[in-house]
């Protein structure tokens, strides 16, 4: 073998190439011109180390200072290029370096044989880790980085959709060497927020510390962790951060029996990615409800990158426990968040609901997941009409319970749009109407409105208006009376199947009574309700009695 490059030498320094390292190992034990010219580039770095550190001047060595200072009140000035000035800093400090006898040289992370003679450098087994903790690496001007995040195993978002927020919960491996580790992760082109980045150790946390998270001057979009191990080997980490870009939606299908007594649903959940990031593999979850942040998270990912140790950071909320325990973040700041425990069944401010399933999603495309199904799902139809609110119309009302009885209630239902269709006898598919779904807790009921139809028709029609009990003041004007009207209501069902059909009907502010063979229910102060069944292909006449009491001045 040839004489080293001085390439090569500078990856065995910092374990760029670690192939190669046992072979380097054995030219360094036979050849001394390779050896010299490795403890030289050592000496090097070491110096640039020694210039973090302020070095430690004795009060007797700043008496002899001040004292030759008195001695030479005059002294010469000797001109320095300012080209000269870092070459004479770099030989001073390595200068002092020579001479400090406390200094100790940079511990190597390796996992390949020493050089025979001693030199600076050590190998795990033979160094303590009270030796190799206390020589802390630094970072070199030429960013040589020991570890890089590698891809990650699996990777669960967590997306505030009344916020442009998602919380991404990474797991990588990370092989370690004894000692210090430096770990680098870069966020470029992404929506990514720096300051909220969270690494955890999922194995060997009792052997493994993170000291430190920094922003390195001049490179952005870059942090790097350092950390210190006992052991060489692999460990599984996760990495917790905020990003913008991350959106869902809901929609949902539901197709009626051609009797309209049951219905199957699917549900599909959409999501969008524009974070500037792949996620694959990915697991999704969904906060449904508002959210207060104080700062907007693609802002935040946009500034200019936070150098050196990075000051307050998001606390990241807890949403990675117990399906039946939860903890969703309900302000999120720079400074603080507040934290607030729900259950998932519970109906509250928040909901958290997990897609089933996994999927990869690139960024700049949208896709959309298979959520559930269920079939032979109860409903209820009915229309209803109100001449205040609709005119003419009629308007026609689908009903269904999020409950286990009813095929449903394994999960909150979020909203989104519902279209639904209905079986023909052919078995094709008629289209009905469009709708919009609330979010739906388990237990609860749901009443979607369908638009207006010309199948049930509801005409109410004025009969006959008169007035009695007159009362009369001491001139003999009226000053009273009871305004009575009759009232026909006749509604026609024109469909295959019964229909429950609710009318509303304004009576007026002045105290009034009505009298109907039908049943009817005072709902407030002005307005009765009727509720009729009226089967297939019929009609189904309400009369009734209104009486209104009247005055002079009404």
């Amino acid at each position: 073998m040839n004489h080293l490059s001085a390439q090569q030498l500078r990856d065995y320094t910092f374990d760029m190439r670690p192939e190669t390292a046992v072979e380097i190992a054995a030219h360094l034990e036979q050849c001394a011109e390779c050896r010299s010219a490795f403890q030289s580039l050592e000496a090097q770095f070491q110096t640039l180390d020694v210039l973090q550190d302020q070095p430690e001047i004795s009060e007797e060595r700043l008496k002899a200072v001040l004292a030759e200072g008195r001695n030479n009140p005059t002294p010469k000035v000797i001109p320095i290029r300012p080209l000269a000035i870092a070459t004479l800093a770099a030989g001073l400090a390595l200068a002092f370096f020579m001479i400090r006898p406390n200094h100790q040289p940079h511990a190597r992370i390796a996992d390949h044989p020493p050089a025979p003679q001693q030199s600076p450098r050590e190998v795990h087994g033979t160094t303590s880790l009270a030796e190799l903790r206390a020589t802390r690496p630094f970072a070199p001007a030429s960013n040589i980085e020991l570890n890089v995040l590698p891809r990650r195993d699996e990777v669960q978002l967590t997306i505030y959709n009344a916020e442009d927020l998602t919380l991404v919960r990474e797991t990588r491996k990370i092989t370690l060497k004894r000692g210090w580790n430096w770990l680098q992760f870069m966020w470029s082109n992404t929506r990514i927020d720096p300051t909220s980045l969270e690494l955890k150790l999922s194995t060997h946390a009792d052997q493994v510390e993170i000291t430190q998270l920094v922003y390195p001057p001049r490179l952005n979009e870059l942090a790097r962790w350092t950390l210190f191990s006992e052991f060489s080997g692999e460990a599984k980490f996760e990495l917790t951060y905020f990003t913008a870009g991350l959106k869902w939606n809901a929609d949902y299908e539901a197709t009626l029996s051609s009797d309209e007594q049951t219905m199957e649903l699917k549900s599909r959940i959409r999501v969008d990615n524009h974070s500037g990031e792949d996620y694959e593999n990915a697991q999704v979850r969904m906060v449904v409800g508002h959210i207060h942040i104080v700062d907007n998270i693609e802002t935040l990912a946009k500034r200019p990158s936070p150098y050196g140790r990075p000051g307050a950071c998001y606390p990241l909320p807890d949403l990675f426990g117990s399906a039946s325990a939860l903890d969703v973040a309900s302000s999120l700041s720079a400074k603080k968040a507040e934290r607030k425990q729900i259950l998932k069944s519970r109906l509250s401010e928040y909901q958290l609901y997990t897609i089933e399933g996994r999927e990869t999603i690139p960024d700049g495309w949208g896709k959309r997941l298979p959520n559930f199904e269920a079939r032979e799902i109860r409903v209820t139809h009915r229309y209803k009409f109100e001449a205040e609110r609709w005119g003419k119309e009629t308007r026609r009302f689908l009903s269904f319970a999020n409950t286990k009885a009813d095929q449903l209630g394994n999960t909150p239902l979020p909203q989104g749009q519902m279209r639904v269709f209905k079986k023909a006898s052919n078995g094709g598919l008629a289209y009905l109407e469009q709708a919009h779904l609330q979010y739906i807790p388990i237990g609860q009921a749901v009443e979607l409105e369908l638009g207006t139809t010309k199948k049930v028709t509801v005409e109410p029609r004025l009969m006959r208006t008169r007035a009695e009990r007159m009362a009369y003041d001491s001139k003999g004007n009226i000053s009273g009376w009871d305004e009575i009207t009759d009232w026909n209501i006749e509604i026609i069902n024109t469909q295959p199947i019964p229909v429950e059909v609710e009318i509303m009907r304004w009576a007026g502010s002045s105290p009034w009574k009505i009298r109907s063979g039908a049943a009817f229910e005072k709902m407030d102060a002005e307005h009765v309700q009727f509720t009729e069944q009226v089967e297939p292909h019929s009609k189904r006449l309400i009369k009734y009695e209104l009486t209104i009491r009247r005055e002079k001045d009404d």
